[in-house]
């Protein structure tokens, strides 16, 4: 990831380097005058000492002695004001000049050869000599001239400028920086800093900048964040409501939910959740349309608000499903009462187009903070109670309990137990025999899911068959089934049962699937076709009633035989058996529980008759005594299943049943 720096802080180092820079310059320049100096110092030490040389030579020459030219010496000393002293010394290195300092020893290496001569001696040499050679006549004599400086006149020449350069230029130098800093601080640092807070948090618009490309942005970003805020209110507008009924929409409704839980957690208050979802509303899509079920929500809305209270919040979340959160409560009884005015309301007949429809609610309740404390566990918890209000019936509503919550969490349990069981192979089939009433024999036998599970042990098919029909499991639990009984049929094939016809039972889901013929094809090729029977309850034909036929056609050419199961349960079943090419019809239990009631006998006695009047095999379900045997052998019933002759039994069990039984 890149890392980045501030513009202050782009800013300072900026300076600093600029800083840097002019002040190595300024060294420099200053290094160069300090040569430029010293040299011009040099060149006056050299020309001062070389005409030394000249008078001493030309006035020794002319036989003159030292003294008499002491004048001159002293002038030309006086005069310059860098020569502190000037001593000259014969051969024998004895001092001639000045007359005072005859008995004078210069120390060694205190001056510098003539020729050597540089800045750095000036400073650190005090003074300069040079050699001077006189010939009077043919006799030669050596004299030396040393000159001593003025060693602080020197230092003041050579560092006296750049000191008065630096007294004067430094403090110029600070005050330019600091306006150039104050400069950039104020017409493109803040400038630039209020642009990025303005951008970043979209704080307040800074007013007009001084820098005409600077001012472009903040020009534009004005704009843009403007045009956004109108979009955004306008969005969240549109984001609060239901477009189709104009009710709040589930965002409205959990902000809603989330401020109600912050209020009554501070002031220990409660208030109440409705799920409320319309019964069998997809039928009225299917088959009056969208346009018809559309304007039915529409007028559910309304009714909706006119059921509830000024205070009280309504919302739609999705297809028929609504909620509707009550703020305020005196008891649950009135509770109970604005949710039975609105199933009362909505129940009343909607006059469309010259045709009456009928519509129902059921409602699930649910209480803050007993019956859940988050928004997610109050919808999970009031939509669990809305399905049980439609199991009790629907058109009703229903109190959320604990009782409840642990049913539910035995589903999910179970629902999430499945896949693994039949991976594992805890399921199994049982087998119920069919009884020939005549022959007394066991003719045929129905094959029922089990499932056994190690830990919990037996769960009845009564709980985990609906929840695998709910997710979608009981299509690969049906197509396991199927594959399980015919390789049952197939074992039998060379034994003693090879007569027995096996019933295997296919929900309505299963019988939904697209590839529910292929399958049956799948499970059947290896095995006597006339020995499967499918059994299917009348309501695999309330969905796509002419597909479902053709399906059933295409199963009866290929010699598989068809029972219908739970027969007379439905409020349609005669309509269907004149449709369903079906070879058995199974009276249902529920018939042969209500025997002994009022007209049991005489509806036990109708479907026998209208399965003998269509030549059809009718067995009887739930048989459980000598008695209901003996009516249903006097009315002509073929065949009957139940507990009077056996429980459902593990595969070797029946083997020995259907042996001792049939007297093999």
């Amino acid at each position: 990831m890149k890392s980045h720096i501030s513009i202050r802080t782009f800013s300072i180092v900026f300076v600093i380097f600029f800083t840097l820079i002019a002040l190595v310059s300024i060294y420099k320049m200053q290094s160069q005058e300090k040569a430029n100096i010293s040299k011009i110092i040099s060149s006056d030490l050299q020309s001062s000492i070389l005409s030394l040389s000249f008078i001493l030579k030309q006035n020794l020459k002319k036989d003159k002695d030292i003294s008499e030219i002491k004048a001159k010496l002293d002038n030309f000393q006086y005069q310059k004001k860098i020569i502190k002293n000037i001593y000259i010394s014969n051969q024998n290195n004895k001092i001639i000049y000045p007359h005072n300092k005859t008995n004078l020893l210069l120390p060694k290496n205190f001056c510098t050869d003539l020729n050597n001569l540089n800045t750095f001696n000036l400073l650190e040499k005090r003074g300069c000599k040079q050699k001077v050679v006189v010939y009077k006549g043919t006799k030669k004599i050596n004299y030396e001239i040393y000159i001593i400086t003025n060693h602080q006149d020197i230092k003041k020449l050579i560092y006296s400028p750049i000191y008065d350069f630096f007294y004067f230029f430094i403090p110029l130098f600070f005050i330019l920086l600091l306006l150039v800093w104050f400069y950039l601080e104020k017409i493109i640092i803040l400038p630039l800093e209020k642009l990025r807070q303005f951008a970043y948090y979209h704080l307040q618009e800074p007013k007009e900048f001084l820098i005409k490309e600077l001012e472009s942005i903040r020009y534009s970003l004005g704009v843009t964040f403007n045009r956004l805020e109108n979009e955004q209110k306008e969005l969240y507008k549109l984001s609060t409501k239901d477009t189709l009924s104009g009710l709040y929409n589930r965002l409205s409704l959990f902000d809603k939910l989330s401020q109600l839980i912050a209020k009554a957690k501070r002031e220990k208050e409660e208030f109440a959740v409705l799920f409320m979802d319309l019964d069998n509303f997809k039928d009225i899509n299917d088959y009056l349309g969208h346009d018809t079920g559309d304007d039915i929500l529409k007028y559910i809305s309304s009714i909706l608000l006119k059921s509830v209270r000024e205070n009280d919040f309504v919302s739609r979340i999705g297809g028929d499903e609504f909620v509707v959160v009550l703020p305020e409560f005196e008891s649950n009884i009135k509770i109970a009462e604005i949710a039975q005015r609105i199933i009362e309301n909505i129940s009343k007949p909607i006059e469309k187009e010259s045709e009456v429809l009928y519509v129902s609610a059921s409602i699930g309740i649910v209480i803050y903070p007993k019956d859940g404390e988050s928004v997610f566990e109050l919808i999970k918890n009031a939509d669990i109670t809305m399905y049980k209000a439609k199991e009790l019936g629907k058109n009703q509503f229903h109190f959320f309990t604990e009782e409840l919550h642990k049913n539910i969490e035995q589903k999910i349990n179970i629902q999430n137990a499945m896949k693994d069981a039949l991976e594992k192979g805890f399921f199994e089939l049982y087998y119920q025999p069919k009884v020939d009433i005549k022959k007394d024999k066991i003719v045929s036998c129905e094959a029922l899911v089990r499932w056994n599970d190690p830990k919990k042990g037996v769960i009845a098919p009564d709980l985990f068959i609906p929840i695998a029909e709910e997710n979608g499991f009981i299509i690969k639990l049906g197509e396991w089934v199927m594959k399980e009984g015919a390789k049952q049929i197939k074992k039998w094939h060379d034994t003693e049962l090879n007569d027995l016809k096996v019933s295997l039972n296919v929900s309505a889901y299963q019988f939904y699937d697209p590839k529910f013929y292929d399958k049956v094809l799948q499970a059947t090729k290896q095995i006597d076709i006339s020995k499967f029977d499918l059994e299917i309850t009348e309501s695999a034909f309330l969905k796509d009633t002419n597909q479902n036929i053709k399906t059933i056609e295409q199963i009866k050419d290929i010699g598989i035989s068809l029972s219908l199961d739970d027969f007379g349960t439905g409020f349609s079943s005669l309509s269907y058996l004149r449709q369903i090419p079906v070879d058995t019809l199974k009276i249902d239990k529920s018939f042969i529980d209500a025997y002994n009631e009022i007209n049991g006998k005489s509806f036990i006695a109708l479907i026998v008759n209208i399965g003998k009047t269509l030549g059809l095999n009718i067995v009887a379900e739930g048989v459980e005594s000598k008695e209901q045997l003996d009516f249903l052998n006097e009315i002509g019933c073929s065949q009957v299943q139940g507990y009077y002759h056996s429980k459902p039994l593990p595969i070797k069990d029946f083997e020995k049943l259907y042996k001792k039984y049939n007297k093999i």
